[in-house]
Formats: C-alpha cells, structure tokens, sequence
C-alpha cells in the first residue's frame, strides 16, 4: 500500500537521524565512548519529536479536511463524528422554537439551532488538544485519535505501551541531568531497533488508517 507523503518524510528524517547520531557499525560488546551514548540519547529524544510531530499534523490535516467537507458540501464522515463525540460538548436537546422569547438572545439562540457551530466549536477544543500535546504515551494518542475516527479496537495494546514506554524514556532523558541519564548506559544499536519496530508494527497502520479516513471524509 502507498504511503502518505508525511510517512515517507518522517521515514527520511529518522534516517538521517540515525546517520547523524547512531555509529555506522555498532559495536557487538556494546562498549561504547561517552560520546556515543550521548548521541544515542538525543537519537531518542529527536526521533520522539518526529513521531510526536507526524502524529500531531496527519490527525490535524484529517480533521480539517473532515470540517472542511462538511461546509462545502455537508458531508458527514466518521471523523466529524468523532470531533462532535470526544469533544465533552454538552449535547442539548433541540430547543421549542426558531427564535428567542428575548430579543437579546438572538445569538445564543443560534447557535441552539445551528450544527455548523458545534462542529466549530468541537474544532476549537481539538485544536487546543494538538497545541498542548507534549508525548506519544497512551493517554496522548488516544486523545489525538479517538477525535478524528479511530476505535479502541484499531490500536494494539502491545504498541500502545511501547510508545508509553519509549516516551517516558524519552521524558527521563530530558528531565534528568545528563551526568545521571549517561550512566544509564544506552545502547544504539537497541535505540534503532526500537524506533524500527514502532514504525513496523504500529505507526505505519496509523498511516493506513489515516489514509482511509481521509478517503471516508471526500467520498
């Protein structure tokens, strides 16, 4: 299946990532110079940033496609869904009338009486949500997926917790001295291994499942 050309970046940036930090050969005695570890430790730190970052901006681009198609040609999709469902709206009846008792509710009325609002506003919590996003942990994914049409049943529990996992590494190495977090000792080669294995078994179905969705909000 193809991939989306932010797939493809992120895969090039990882790239040049690890031929920037990580050894060319890695050493089988996993004896390495401080050096080393220390670029081993800002691979993870960067290479979290730029899958914090694709995640970030394919599930904005969905979202903004999915109300995007809603106000050219009110077309509903999973996504705009998902928007108005996780967005903690209150969801009120339809009021009794078209217009107000008091003429100075004119404007609240409206907005009683209009879906377009709600989407908007729906829109504005979910932008705030991507703005203080800060980690790839359980708790960010599923507030930065279930909004635009994912289901608990399209994540992998097991990919889940390596991306909780690999982000709290993350979150010890900048929050902790670099003469403490050194002696940790990473190893590089097992750096590389985790970052191919998130993208094998869980951010390229993201891809996949994002490219559907994108698909479900034009068609």
């Amino acid at each position: 299946m193809n991939r989306s050309e932010k797939y493809r970046c992120l895969v090039k940036e990882l790239y040049v990532l690890r031929c920037h930090l990580l050894p060319l050969e890695f050493d089988p005695t996993g004896d390495y110079a401080p050096e080393i570890l220390t670029r081993a430790s800002m691979f993870r730190v960067l290479a979290h940033a730029e899958i914090e970052s694709y995640i970030e901006e394919r599930s904005w681009e969905i979202a903004v496609t999915a109300v995007n198609s809603w106000k050219g040609k009110r077309k509903t999709s999973r996504t705009l869904l998902g928007l108005l469902a996780f967005s903690d709206l209150k969801m009120e009846k339809p009021p009794n009338s078209l217009r107000p008792k008091k003429a100075n509710s004119q404007s609240s009325w409206k907005n009683k009486l209009d879906i377009s609002t709600k989407i908007n506003q729906a829109m504005d919590i979910y932008h705030k949500a991507i703005e203080n996003n800060h980690g790839i942990k359980e708790e960010h994914l599923l507030r930065l997926l279930l909004p635009i049409g994912f289901e608990a049943n399209d994540l992998d529990p097991v990919w889940v917790a390596d991306m909780s996992s690999f982000g709290e590494g993350r979150g010890k190495i900048v929050h902790t001295s670099a003469s403490k977090w050194a002696k940790q000792q990473l190893d590089p080669k097992n750096e590389l291994k985790i970052v191919k294995s998130l993208l094998r078994n869980g951010v390229r179905f993201l891809d996949n499942k994002m490219e559907d969705l994108l698909l479900d909000t034009y068609l």
